[in-house]
Formats: structure tokens, sequence, C-alpha cells
């Protein structure tokens, strides 16, 4: 199947049009005169979307998008992780097909069949396999009607472009929970900022998924292990929850930021370091650490949160503020760093940390490339 079975041939020859001549005002109005202006506007369009799309997809190029669902698209790398859970080889049903970036990465480990409600996504879906060389059925309807052992589901969480609230995901995730109970393998694509009353009562086994140093969606599964996991698609690892560390009261020679996921799923109590502030988000040591699931930094000083002090230490010691970050602080990184000013130096940042007792204004050296980078 080529694009011409998916498209108009006047949209398409409109697109090869603009992709060799550029989409600035001129071309476009004389794209319009040659074809029509609806190919012209839909050409743009989609060369607009396939510049964004190259932060998710390495084809985007050849790929055809709808706005929204580009938005909530998994990206391919994550999309891959997904795939990866189900045994190759089975058909797996993808209720939520939308432009097809899971249905892409289920098709590469075996059969799929993709349900979309809406006419164009469906019709993107099925050029996007073609983009990518795999075969697969997109079908028109509805998803819970689905009829194989292994299915997958990313709900809707946006309307009109604006986020909802997890009861008025599309299709209602208790209801695909429902449908999901008792197949050999399933998973449902939920929201880290969910309530975990809410994720833990759709299922038994919950994972906080990190990918470019970002908590990018929480995923209950059905039919695997139990328990709560935090998944770092870039390393491969996956850690289990373990409460939180008992906080000290100041840092040690080193601090490290911990990964937003190993943060959601309570799995830093694991790393057998003490932690630090009355959020947890922030762990510390003696020793200099690499690991994929924090960045590290050295601690030069901990002084008392004050401007002016901070100010005057980093003046004497010829440092530059290159970044201010907060947890558990109500202050703006932002206006912080203005206060204090920024100064010729050596790069460092400063870490604003709540404890029991104080704020602490920690100022750190930001260590090298970790693993996972």
């Amino acid at each position: 199947m080529t694009d011409t079975d998916h498209f108009p041939e006047d949209h398409l020859a409109c697109l090869s049009f603009l992709i060799a001549r550029g989409t600035g005002p001129n071309q476009i109005t004389q794209a319009a005169n040659q074809y029509n202006p609806e190919a012209s506007r839909w050409a743009a369009t989609q060369i607009s979307l396939r510049n964004q799309a190259r932060a998710k997809f390495s084809r985007a190029d050849t790929m055809f998008f709808v706005r929204e669902a580009l938005e909530q698209a998994t990206h391919e790398r994550v999309a891959a992780y997904h795939a990866s859970r189900f045994p190759s080889g089975v058909l797996v049903s993808d209720l939520t097909a939308g432009i097809g970036g899971d249905l892409i990465a289920l098709a590469q480990r075996g059969p799929v069949i993709g349900f979309e409600l809406d006419p164009e996504r469906a019709q993107c879906a099925r050029a996007n396999l073609d983009a990518f060389g795999l075969s697969g059925d997109v079908v028109l309807g509805d998803g819970l009607g689905f009829a194989s052992d292994y299915a997958w589901c990313d709900p809707a969480r946006r309307s009109s472009g604006r986020r909802v609230r997890f009861e008025a995901y599309c299709p209602d995730a208790q209801a695909v929970a429902a449908r999901f109970r008792g197949l050999a393998f399933a998973g449902l694509k939920l929201s880290p900022l969910d309530p975990d009353s809410f994720l833990e009562g759709l299922s038994g086994s919950v994972e906080f998924v990190s990918f470019g140093r970002e908590c990018r969606e929480a995923v209950a599964w059905f039919g695997g292990d139990s328990g709560r996991w935090a998944v770092h698609v870039e390393s491969g690892l996956r850690i289990p929850a373990s409460g939180d560390p008992e906080p000290t009261i100041s840092p040690l020679r080193f601090l490290y930021q911990a990964d937003p996921a190993a943060i959601r799923a309570h799995a830093l109590g694991g790393f057998g370091l003490e932690g630090l502030g009355t959020v947890p988000g922030y762990l510390t040591s003696d020793e200099e650490l690499s690991s994929p699931w924090w960045v590290g930094f050295k601690v030069l000083e901990c002084l008392k949160y004050d401007v002016p002090v901070v100010r005057s230490f980093l003046r004497s010691q010829k440092l530059r503020l290159d970044a201010v970050k907060t947890r558990g602080v109500d202050l703006d990184p932002a206006r912080v760093r203005k206060s204090i000013g920024r100064h010729d130096g050596a790069a460092a940042e400063l870490v604003l940390i709540r404890t029991a007792e104080r704020v602490l204004a920690i100022v750190v050296k930001r260590l090298g490339p970790v693993l996972g980078d």
C-alpha cells in the first residue's frame, strides 16, 4: 500500500511541491493556486507537524500527523519499551491507535490490530505503519470490542487541547481496566500525576516510566508481576518501590538529584543513601557515585538561605550561578537567580531545600556525564 491509498492525490502532490520549494507565504500561495487552498493548508500543516515530530519519531519526515494526536503520541523509544513487555508473535490489540505511535512499536514485534474512532487519525496510523514498512490492521471503531488476549490502551487525557482529570479519560480507564483483568497481558497508559488511590485501584502492578530525565507516564499492567516500579528507558533498569530514606539535617560531600520516576515510585530507599529535605527528591553521600537514577553534584558550601550571604559567597569564590533548583521551598528559581545575579567565574548551581529546621542554600558543582545521559 502507498500513501496515495490513504490521502487525496492533490494533497500529496501539494505536499511534494512545498517540500521541494519551502513553506514561505509565496510558496503556500503558489501551491494553493496550482492545486487548491485546502490541499495547500493541509500540506503546510503536515510539514510543520513533521518538524515538531522529529523529537519523537526517527522517520517523522515520511509520516503523517494530527496536531492533538501528535502531542499525546508516545515517543518511539518509550513505545519500544511498552512493546518489549509483550511476547513476540502474539496478536496485540491497540485500543487507541491515534496516529500510530505505540501501534508501530507493537507491529515491530508481531501482529497488531489498532482501533481508532477518528477517521483522520486512522488514516495517519495506516500511512505511518507503511512509513516504517510494517503491516497491521487499523479498524475505525470502538476498541473496547477487541477479542485478543493481549492489549494496550492509551486513553485521551486532553480535550480541546486542555488536560482533563482522570475521571474524564476517554475511553474510561475503569472500563478499560475491567476488560483487561483476566487477559494474558495488557497495559494501560496513564498520567504520573494521577493519585495513587486511582492507579492502585486499577491494577496491582504500576510502573512510573522515566525518559529524558522526565517521569513521562504511569502504566498499569495486567497479567504481570505485582508491585510498584520505576523504569529507566535509556538504561533498561527497573527498580521496585522501597520507601523513602530518612532525611539527614545537612548534606554530605556529594548531593544527588533523583530521577522523577524513582521519586514518584517511592523507590529512593533502595539505594542505601541518606535523604535530604522534607520532600523526597535528593540523596546525599560522602562518596562520589554514578547511576542513571540521579544527577550528581559536588557540594561546595552549605549556607543559610539569605540572598546577600549567597551572593557574597559566590563572588568570593569566583563562581558563576548557572541554575537554581528548589525542593519543598515556595520560591521561584528564576526570581532567586535574578536577585542573586550572575557573575563571571566557574560554573555553579544553587539548590534550595527545606529541612525540618530551615531552608538550606547548597552551592554545588555538577559532576560529569552520568550513565544514561
